[in-house]
């Protein structure tokens, strides 16, 4: 009760906002699912009516196919297309979120790190962390530059190790801000 009568400092508004955010793009992906159980039913009523209507058991058994890869093509377009954008989405707010900090304290940066000039990066995790802040995923990353999704996924462990964050927006957003990579 305390906690709801004190007044927020913007940097608490905005996480607030961002949470809520958060919220409205779960409560859409979950819309999505609702259109895609809805289709699944619907193709299950039309093999059943069908089955029912004595219709030849090849044309049952067509139907239902057609209904199962309907069914999985779009769930899988709608999810791929939910995980860029919410991806996408994160690092621009999460960028909004850091540049609204003070400043740093000396020998910090704006990241909060240690280390305010140095570049901790090879040129390749470089070319890999400026693919993640495109909204890149590793399979992505992977197929663009002839890797393996392991091989990227090790390159991303060793860039956030080096950069000492836990994420691969934070990662993004401090290579940005620092100029490191372009946006």
């Amino acid at each position: 009760m305390a906690d709801e009568a004190r007044e927020l400092t913007p940097r608490d508004a905005l996480l607030e906002q961002l949470l809520q955010k958060t919220a409205k793009d779960r409560a859409v992906s979950l819309k999505y699912n609702m259109r895609a159980l809805v289709l699944s039913y619907g193709t299950l009523a039309v093999v059943v009516l069908l089955g029912l209507l004595g219709v030849n058991v090849y044309i049952v058994a067509l139907t239902a196919i057609a209904g199962l890869g309907i069914f999985l093509l779009f769930t899988w377009r709608q999810g791929k297309k939910l995980e860029k954008q919410i991806y996408q989405e994160e690092i621009y707010y999460y960028k909004e979120l850091t540049a609204k900090k003070t400043a740093p304290a000396d020998g910090q940066n704006a990241a909060g790190t240690g280390y305010a000039g140095e570049m901790p990066l090879s040129q390749r995790e470089l070319e890999i962390l400026g693919l993640i802040a495109k909204g890149n995923m590793n399979k992505e990353i992977a197929s663009t530059l002839g890797l393996s999704t392991h091989t990227v996924r090790n390159y991303t462990a060793q860039i956030m190790k080096k950069m000492e964050v836990d994420d691969r927006t934070s990662a993004a957003v401090i290579a940005i801000s620092r100029g490191w990579i372009k946006n």
